[in-house]
C-alpha cells in the first residue's frame, strides 16, 4: 500500500471513530459500507443508462456508451467494482466490455473517496446519503463523469 494513501487512510480511520463512536446505526459507523452495491441509475436513468455521448466531426461517427450492470462490493478498506458497459457507433453495437477494478476506499461521514489499486492514478469520490451510495467516476475511461446511484443488496 503506498505510503501517502496509508496515512490518509489511518487519519480518515481515526476521524470516523471520533465522530461516530456514540452512535448505534451500522450507516454512520465508520466504513459501514461493507456490503454490496448495485447501480439503480446513472445520470438519472435506469440501465441500461447513456454515460457517454460524442459525436466526431472530422468523421461524423457518433459513439454512445451505456452501462447496464454495475456492482461495488466494499469489505472494510478495500474495493471490488465490475460493470457491464457496450458501445454503439452510429446507432449500431460494436461492442461490450467488462469493466473491472478494486483498490482502497475511506470514509468520513458521510464522504467517501476510492482509490485505484488496478488503475494508474484513478480516483473516485462518492456519498453516502439515505442508505444510497452515489458515485461520480470515469467509468467509460472517456474523460468524462457520470453519476452512479447505487443501492446496498447485501452486508
Amino acid at each position: 500500500m503506498r505510503a501517502s494513501l496509508r496515512t490518509t487512510l489511518g487519519v480518515l480511520a481515526g476521524l470516523a471513530l471520533a465522530g461516530c463512536a456514540s452512535t448505534s446505526d451500522p450507516l454512520q459507523q465508520p466504513l459501514g459500507l461493507d456490503g454490496t452495491w448495485v447501480i439503480v441509475t446513472a445520470n438519472e436513468q435506469a440501465p441500461p443508462a447513456l454515460m457517454h455521448d460524442i459525436t466526431y466531426f472530422d468523421t461524423g461517427e457518433h459513439v454512445q456508451m451505456f452501462v447496464t450492470h454495475d456492482t461495488i462490493t466494499i469489505s472494510g478498506t478495500t474495493y471490488r467494482q465490475r460493470a457491464v458497459t457496450y458501445a454503439e457507433s452510429n446507432g449500431v453495437r460494436i461492442g461490450t466490455q467488462l469493466v473491472g477494478d478494486h483498490g482502497l476506499v475511506a470514509q468520513v461521514g458521510p464522504d467517501v473517496h476510492f482509490e485505484s489499486d488496478f488503475y494508474q492514478n484513478r480516483t473516485f469520490d462518492g456519498t453516502l446519503a439515505g442508505g444510497d451510495l452515489t458515485v461520480v467516476q470515469d467509468l467509460a475511461a472517456q474523460g468524462t463523469t457520470a453519476r452512479y446511484l447505487l443501492r446496498r443488496v447485501s452486508r
